[in-house]
């Protein structure tokens, strides 16, 4: 079974630092880009279904736990990994708060461990359903 990852994150530098590292531990997996939300829903309504999604928090238009959410709204089975670095107005608790219960959470700036880490999580959490 090859994975498919969804990276979203406004900053191209970070969502492609993110797909380097997934390819180490998971090296026939497949990683398609969107640099928001909006776009990250238009490659779900296109796309097969993604089996992790990994999102900043902080992006415009629409930050990643409304993104998370309207996917979650839409059926996927998705996983999810919110990668945030704080967000000013938001508390910690009120970011998690607003994401499905399937989510795992990695600070940014990330270790490459945690991420991966986060993303073993996931796939259990994916495997489980």
């Amino acid at each position: 079974m090859s994975l498919r990852f969804l990276i979203v994150d406004d900053d191209e530098s970070v969502a492609k630092s993110i797909m380097r590292t997934l390819r180490r531990p998971f090296p026939d997996a497949y990683c398609a880009y969107a640099e928001d939300g909006p776009k990250a829903l238009s490659l779900l309504d296109t796309n097969d279904p993604f089996d992790v999604v990994i999102s900043d928090f902080m992006m415009p238009g629409m930050n990643g736990a409304d993104l998370l959410q309207e996917i979650a709204r839409r059926g996927s089975s998705a996983a999810f990994i919110l990668c945030s670095g704080g967000a000013p107005g938001f508390t910690d608790e009120q970011i998690h708060a607003q994401c499905p219960s399937r989510t795992s959470f990695v600070g940014k700036p990330f270790d490459i461990n945690d991420l991966i880490a986060a993303v073993r999580v996931a796939m259990r959490v994916v495997l489980s359903a």
